[in-house]
């Protein structure tokens, strides 16, 4: 178990660097002037938030992957829907199957995170992760470890309710580290009539997560808005706000 822990935690260290930390230098630290013309503010962090927030992601990164290696445990039992050797597979099983896990992750974290907004949860717990109010790459897994451990939750839940094969769940976390990383980043890659066009503005944007942190009680959605139209959560300056 011990191995499988190490082994989980250099993928995870590994995750966080390529996405979080690339990310991170890429616009904080050498802001190229193409950059620049992205950002959705202009405000700076101070040294204190930098190394806030790489040692709550230090220790969120850890509970990530002591529920990994229990996962691996529990798999070794054959009770889960994952399958390691595939005897089969092609691009649009995976495609599709992907799309079913962040449907799953997406309702997932929006019931959860609207959770983590009531009373001592918010104060207790969600509090760490809005301690960045001006959100990097680096905040992406800024958690208090109850936190951490809920987010880390969808591991499990992955691999028992829906039959996934490894490279599903391997695409499927190279995007949620990916997705998280950019809606920290506070640089907008989308172009300004993104939210109003009738197909993809049912994806979420680094603006969308951007108004969460400035305006809490709104956007709570991972990947998409669906729940959060739905949940009449989204903010109503979300389409005006965007690009400004």
């Amino acid at each position: 178990m011990i191995k499988i822990f190490i082994f989980a935690l250099l993928i995870n260290i590994l995750r966080y660097s390529l996405f979080s930390i690339s990310i991170f230098l890429l616009v904080n630290k050498l802001n190229p002037e193409w950059i620049q013309k992205l950002l959705i503010t202009n405000k700076t962090i101070n040294n204190k938030q930098f190394i806030d927030e790489i040692k709550d992601s230090s220790i969120s990164i850890v509970v990530y992957s002591v529920v990994m290696t229990i996962t691996y445990y529990l798999f070794q039992t054959g009770n889960s829907n994952l399958e390691l050797n595939p005897t089969h597979y092609n691009l649009l099983e995976i495609v599709f199957t992907v799309t079913i896990l962040m449907i799953v992750h997406d309702t997932y974290f929006y019931w959860t995170h609207r959770l983590l907004h009531f009373g001592l949860l918010n104060k207790h717990i969600h509090r760490t992760h809005h301690l960045s109010n001006q959100t990097t790459a680096l905040t992406s897994l800024r958690f208090h470890p109850i936190e951490a451990f809920i987010e880390a939750l969808i591991i499990p839940i992955s691999i028992y309710i829906i039959p996934v094969n490894i490279y599903d769940l391997s695409l499927f976390y190279f995007l949620v580290y990916l997705f998280n990383a950019y809606g920290h980043s506070g640089v907008e890659i989308h172009r300004v009539g993104f939210p109003k066009n009738n197909a993809l503005k049912w994806f979420s944007t680094s603006v969308h997560h951007y108004q969460h942190h400035k305006y809490p009680p709104y956007n709570f959605g991972l990947y998409f808005t669906f729940w959060d139209r739905i949940m009449g959560t989204l903010h109503p300056k979300y389409c005006k706000d965007f690009r400004q």
